[in-house]
């Protein structure tokens, strides 16, 4: 403590951490506005600003303080609408913009800043309280940031605007994702799931297609492997999830057709001849068949499938069940 500080009010002394204390204790709004705006310390010029409630000293602090978290601060009690719309328009930092925008109701204003809007946070703030379709599915297309189309895609509820944005958006490929999620339109998903550049998109767009043909015809041709698997989840015709189990190139969209194959035969075939190991492996867990578990248990070459039919085969036997002998 120097000297001096022995004759200044103790919210001008030399060390924050007494000025601070003193704040606590002030109720002059004057002197209170002159260290928000004033004072060296940040904590301190927080603390005095929170401490401001004369409006006129208020909206002078909001305009003019140099530290944007005194204006921040303050942001939050201002009561005139032209000052919040003033800020939320005018001021420097991002940060303070958006907590005036968390005040404003006025539509007009806020499909402005949704559009017009430098900061990401401030323009997904102001889309959060429009309800302009029409003005949402324009941002989901074509707003830069990923944060503000989704939040404009998840408030469109209109199918054809929703239709639109999964056709066009230019953003990031979960904006696309969002709107098929809420997609009802067959024919647009039909599209989708066979043309988006995307593929977790088409995916999502193949497991809402009800057209069995088009699924099966995915399931059977599509160039894609994931995309093939998401369709094959959907075939209920035993034959076409039979042939493919037998015939398709990739070993995942062979297993994932295993997974829903009973027929015994083609198990035994996948576990004895499949190029696969996963897809062995897969048809072995379930062959009821203990002399064939025990064949495969001997002699395949790797020996995650050997232990697959060890274990399936005590299974088997502790439960008394044998394929073999209750035909």
């Amino acid at each position: 403590m120097g000297l001096l500080d022995l004759f200044k009010p103790k919210w001008k002394h030399s060390q924050p951490e007494v000025r601070f204390k003193a704040v606590q204790e002030l109720t002059d709004q004057d002197v209170l506005a002159k260290i928000a705006n004033k004072d060296a310390d940040s904590e301190v010029r927080l603390a005095a600003a929170k401490k401001v409630d004369d409006d006129k000293l208020v909206s002078d602090i909001a305009r003019n303080a140099e530290d944007w978290e005194v204006r921040y601060a303050v942001v939050g009690i201002i009561e005139d609408k032209k000052l919040r719309a003033e800020i939320a328009q005018k001021d420097t930092e991002d940060n303070v913009r958006l907590q005036a925008v968390k005040k404003i109701e006025d539509t007009k204003l806020l499909e402005e800043i949704a559009q017009k809007d430098i900061g990401t946070y401030t323009r997904q703030a102001a889309v959060k309280k429009i309800c302009n379709q029409k003005l949402l599915a324009e941002i989901a297309k074509n707003d830069s940031a990923n944060a503000v189309s989704e939040v404009a895609v998840k408030n469109v509820q209109d199918q054809v605007f929703i239709a639109e944005i999964a056709k066009y958006s230019k953003n990031y490929w979960n904006t696309r994702n969002l709107a098929v999620k809420k997609l009802e339109d067959q024919t647009v998903l039909a599209r989708i799931a066979q043309k988006d550049v995307e593929n977790k998109v088409r995916i999502t767009a193949v497991m809402k297609i009800n057209d069995l043909k088009l699924t099966e015809e995915i399931a059977q041709n599509d160039v894609d492997p994931m995309i093939r698997m998401a369709a094959v989840r959907k075939v209920e015709d035993p034959l076409l999830f039979a042939q493919i189990a037998k015939m398709d190139k990739n070993p995942d969209v062979r297993l994932t057709a295993l997974e829903k194959v009973e027929d015994q035969k083609l198990l035994e075939k996948a576990a004895k001849n499949d190029e696969d190991f996963y897809v062995r492996k897969t048809a072995v867990e379930k062959i009821d068949d203990q002399a064939l578990l025990e064949r495969i248990a001997r002699k395949d070459q790797v020996m995650m499938v050997r232990r697959a039919a060890e274990n399936r085969r005590e299974y088997l036997s502790n439960s008394g069940k044998n394929n073999k002998q209750d035909k």
